[in-house]
């Protein structure tokens, strides 16, 4: 994952140098965080592979299939066999834009997409028939109309696009390299991306996976395992050295930081982590460069996910279940209730409504038509009026609705669903 930002075009450069190698920063940085790391409870002791954060919180998968999510309350498991159920190893993760869509892949082929907010996993596995382990997942755009590219252990590369009625269209299977194993892959937009692989190579992308760049490392001998692109003249690649390459369009820079492998790199808000064995975790901050952070085990941390709006906790998770945390969970309970105003059954009329909510603790509404109109949040005692044509409201909220009115427009011309039960409104009041 990352920041997704779109700059200036870098040059296309095959095989670009590596310059002079730079230091790491000392250990206790002026920036250190408020918060240190600490080992927390975990629902597995087999190995945890990935992880990422959504907009539900952070999420991670490891052996056996699972998918484990962080509630408020603490870890805990939301899949425990895979998308099978063949209990196949989940290898990688990665969410959409929108941090709705879980992805994940694995042995045996498996592919999953996990909805966060609906809780619904859809099978997506052994695209075009290839069943081999796939290393390497990364997702683009927003959930229902995403990309998604897939590497596997020989080097190859299928992209795929979701389709209107929720499959997935899958290309054509390349390999942008001599068929080294693909370990990293991080994409800025459905176009651009990278992958890197055992062959201490880069590869680019600018027409969505049909073709590739190579675009480093010029001499490098070392196996590459986790890249992050921030921009296309900011590239980072952990290697199996303990290396962090950085490429600003041009030319890499090397940094030592240790001598176990760097597995897993991550980038959000100018902020970077990267992580691999013995417990190393190293950060990055604008201006300061890496600096080693101070960690509570030794096992091996083979995924990170970084949270910049401090809504949820920085993780990160590796063998023997270890899942390891900075900061703190401040989102709030999860939502009890949902409900769904749809207006797209009837004409093009406009409906206006009010909703009367009693005793909620907090709620806002997930979704609405880019032309609606809320008044306000579902609070505590609050009364909440909206209008849908032609699409629907969604809110989730704790409480309970005591009043629900249509106050312009036909009810005939709307569905008004309370936790998946339709609700007759055709009186105007319910």
């Amino acid at each position: 994952m990352s920041e997704k930002q779109s700059r200036r075009r870098f040059m296309q450069l095959t095989g670009a140098a590596v310059s002079t190698t730079v230091a790491l920063g000392a250990v206790g940085s002026a920036a250190a965080d408020k918060y240190s790391w600490e080992e927390v409870p975990s629902p597995t002791g087999s190995t945890i592979y990935g992880a990422v954060q959504t907009q539900e919180g952070p999420y991670a998968v490891g052996s056996s299939g699972d998918v484990f999510a962080r509630r408020v309350d603490g870890w805990e498991m939301v899949l425990d066999d895979g998308p099978t159920t063949q209990s196949n190893p989940l290898r990688a993760c990665d969410v959409t834009s929108d941090g709705r869509n879980l992805w994940f892949a694995g042995g045996s082929g498996v592919v999953g997409q996990y909805d966060v907010f609906d809780e619904q996993l859809t099978d997506y596995s052994a695209p075009k028939g290839k069943t081999s382990t796939w290393e390497a997942v990364a997702a683009a755009g927003s959930a229902g109309s995403e990309f998604v590219g897939l590497a596997n252990g020989s080097g190859e590369f299928l992209p795929g696009t979701k389709n209107d009625q929720g499959g997935m269209n899958w290309g054509t299977v390349v390999k942008p390299g001599g068929g080294s194993s693909i370990k990293g892959m991080d994409f800025l937009d459905k176009q651009v991306g990278y992958v890197c692989d055992t062959n201490a190579k880069v590869y680019e992308t600018t027409d969505g996976g049909k073709s590739w760049t190579t675009i480093g490392i010029d001499g490098g001998s070392v196996g590459l395992y986790g890249i992050a692109a921030v921009s296309r003249d900011r590239i980072y690649v952990t290697g199996g050295d303990g290396s962090i390459f950085r490429y600003n369009g041009a030319v890499w820079t090397k940094t030592d930081a240790g001598g176990t492998a760097l597995l897993d790199i991550e980038f959000e808000a100018g902020e970077g982590l990267a992580s691999g064995g013995s417990g190393n975790l190293y950060e990055y901050r604008d201006r300061e460069g890496w600096s080693k952070e101070d960690t509570p085990m030794s096992a091996t941390l083979r995924g990170v996910a970084l949270d910049p709006t401090s809504t949820f906790p920085d993780v990160a998770v590796g063998s023997s279940g270890t899942i390891i945390e900075r900061g703190l969970y401040t989102a709030s309970e999860p939502k009890d209730n949902e409900l769904i105003v749809d207006g797209s059954k009837g004409s093009d009329e406009r409906v206006k409504y009010r909703v009367s909510v009693d005793g909620a603790t907090e709620g806002v509404p997930n979704t609405t038509e880019d032309t609606d109109e809320v008044d306000s949040d579902v609070l505590d005692g609050s009364v909440v009026t909206g209008r849908v044509r032609g699409g629907l409201d969604r809110y989730r909220f704790s409480g309970s609705i005591t009043d629900f009115t249509v106050t312009s427009g036909s009810p005939a011309e709307i569905y008004v669903v309370v936790n998946g039960d339709v609700i007759d409104v055709t009186d105007g009041t319910n």
